[in-house]
């Protein structure tokens, strides 16, 4: 049996998401709200959630708000730098799979 590209989109986006909270970013304090990069991840966070619930008028607002973040807030952190790709890559993904849904377009 095939997969079909919504579901690998969907594969993808629970991957993304598990990486985007590896223990590897501790370090940055992505939980904590006195840190400038809480910002992105709870853009992140409150997509996937969005995304869990099929809410999904509200996440073309939240990858904004999180791509404005990436973009005014630079760094050169190593370990933000892959943060940073990997929300890119995951807002990225989860726009594209709301292509495909009917429902999300509305």
């Amino acid at each position: 049996m095939t997969t079909s590209r919504i579901d690998q989109l969907v594969q993808k986006i629970a991957s993304l998401q598990q990486e985007l909270n590896d223990e590897q970013f501790t370090e940055l304090r992505l939980y904590r709200r006195d840190t400038a990069i809480y910002e992105l991840s709870s853009a992140v966070n409150h997509t996937l959630a969005c995304w869990l619930s099929e809410n999904y008028r509200p996440i073309d607002i939240l990858v904004e708000r999180g791509r404005n973040f990436i973009r005014e807030t630079p760094t050169e952190n190593p370990i933000a730098l892959v943060h940073y790709a990997l929300a890119e890559e995951f807002f990225e993904t989860v726009q594209a799979a709301l292509e495909m849904i009917p429902r999300a377009k509305a």
